[in-house]
C-alpha cells in the first residue's frame, strides 16, 4: 500500500508518505496535536497502482491539562492550579459541580481563561458545600479530554485568623519627620488591588510605592526619599477588595 497523510485536503503539505506498507493497519505517535489531518491510500503491485481512496479526515486532540489541584485560601476563596501540557490551545474552560447527598455531579462552566494562565480563583462559594472541579482546553479545531477532578469541602468555622486584620487601615509613617527613609504600615482585611502613591504639597504625583494585587494581612513598605526635596508630602492608599465589593481610601501627611 501507498499511504499519504497531509495537513491539507489537497495533500500539498505532506506529513507522511510511504509506498512499501504491507499491512492494512498502521499506528502513529506524536504526529501533532490540535490539528486536522487528511489521509488516503492506494494499492500497488509490481505492475500497476490503484487509484487513491477518497481522502478521509481525522483530528488529533489538544493535550489535556493535568495535575489539577484545589486549596482553600484565607477561608475566603478556592485557588485552582494545573499543569499546561500543550502550546496549541487557545483557552482553558473551568467547570465546577456541587456534590449532593446522592453523590451525583452536574458540571457547569464557570469561567474561560487565556492559554497562558495556570491558576484560577473561585470566589462564588457557599459555606459547607462540597465542590468538584475539572478543566479542559480547546482551540479552533479540537477540544482536549478533561483533566483529573479535584474535590474539596468549603467550610468556614467562623474563627478569625489572628494574622488577618479585621479592617483596612493605613498607619502614620515612622519616623516622621524623617531623613531620608521612612516606613509605612497598612492592613488589608481581604485580598485586594492596592495602590499607594506619594504627592507633593501642591498635589503633583511624585512616585508610586505600590500598584499590585496583595493578600490579606499586615504589610510594611519603606520609602527612600534621597532624591526628593525636603518638604511636606501626602501619601494616599486605595484598596479594592477582590473578595467583596468593599473599597478603602486613606490619606496621611509626612515631612521629609
Amino acid at each position: 500500500y501507498h499511504l499519504e497523510i497531509a495537513s491539507d485536503k489537497n495533500f500539498k503539505d505532506m506529513i507522511y508518505s510511504k509506498d512499501t506498507i504491507s499491512v492494512n493497519k498502521i499506528s502513529f505517535k506524536d504526529i501533532g496535536e490540535g490539528k486536522n489531518f487528511y489521509w488516503r491510500v492506494k494499492a500497488v503491485n509490481e505492475y500497476a497502482n490503484s487509484g487513491f481512496t477518497t481522502e478521509s479526515k481525522f483530528i488529533v486532540k489538544v493535550k489535556k491539562p493535568s495535575n489539577l489541584d484545589s486549596k482553600i485560601m484565607y477561608e475566603q476563596f478556592v485557588k485552582l492550579s494545573w499543569k499546561d501540557n500543550s502550546n496549541m490551545e487557545n483557552q482553558f474552560i473551568i467547570e465546577r459541580s456541587t456534590k449532593n447527598e446522592n453523590d451525583s455531579e452536574n458540571f457547569i462552566a464557570i469561567d474561560t481563561l487565556s492559554s497562558d494562565e495556570t491558576e484560577y480563583i473561585d470566589y462564588a462559594l457557599e459555606n459547607d458545600e462540597t465542590y468538584v472541579y475539572r478543566i479542559y482546553s480547546e482551540n479552533s479545531v479540537s477540544v482536549s479530554d478533561y483533566s483529573n477532578t479535584t474535590e474539596l469541602k468549603f467550610s468556614v468555622d467562623g474563627n478569625s485568623d489572628p494574622n488577618i486584620p479585621e479592617e483596612f487601615a493605613l498607619s502614620q509613617n515612622y519616623p516622621n519627620p524623617f531623613n531620608p527613609n521612612t516606613k509605612i504600615n497598612y492592613s488589608l482585611k481581604e485580598m485586594s488591588d492596592v495602590g499607594i502613591l506619594i504627592y507633593n504639597i501642591i498635589g503633583e504625583e511624585v512616585t508610586t510605592l505600590v500598584n499590585d494585587s496583595q493578600d490579606a494581612g499586615n504589610h510594611t513598605l519603606e520609602w527612600d526619599a534621597s532624591n526628593f526635596a525636603s518638604g511636606i508630602y501626602i501619601y494616599v492608599m486605595k484598596a479594592e477588595s477582590k473578595v467583596s465589593e468593599e473599597h478603602f481610601q486613606a490619606v496621611n501627611k509626612m515631612v521629609l
